[in-house]
């Protein structure tokens, strides 16, 4: 057994030095997708009312800004996290660059129709945020 491990070694260090000697050149990615991937811990008994605010009014929200709703959204059972959601980032990269972007400036405008006012609408995003005891925020691209 030994002796099939060392072989094999040898052999995929000799295929990865046939790699090494090809010409590294520049590539740029085609046509990438990316996604924002948000996992989120609620207080313990808040999940159902952060499900209605995010019903009743974020994607209301959205659907009246016509900004970008989740690509996908789960509730976790198992892990630290009680929801995970999607958001494809129609300008890719780029998108990261706003400090508040034109579609936050629709999606509010819509958020303060739908409550009646922006100080009734921040308060329910403040109540919505106040169900969140942790989250965490990575960023992916299409690997298919």
């Amino acid at each position: 057994m030994k002796i099939f491990v060392s072989i094999l070694t040898c052999f995929l260090f000799t295929i990865s030095g046939l790699y090494a000697q090809e010409e590294m050149k520049a590539e740029k990615y085609e046509n990438p997708q990316w996604y924002w991937i948000v996992k989120i811990d609620f207080a313990p008994g808040k999940m159902n009312r952060a499900k209605e605010i995010i019903e009743d009014y974020f994607m209301k929200a959205s659907e009246d800004a016509a900004t970008p709703m989740p690509k996908m959204a789960l509730d976790m059972t198992s892990g630290e996290y009680d929801m995970l959601v999607v958001w494809h980032m129609k300008d890719g990269i780029e998108g990261m660059n706003w400090k508040t972007s034109p579609d936050d400036v629709k999606w509010f405008q819509s958020m303060t129709k739908i409550a009646g006012s922006p100080e009734k609408a921040q308060e329910i995003l403040n109540e919505y945020e106040s169900y969140i005891i942790g989250s965490e925020a990575d960023l992916g691209r299409m690997a298919w």
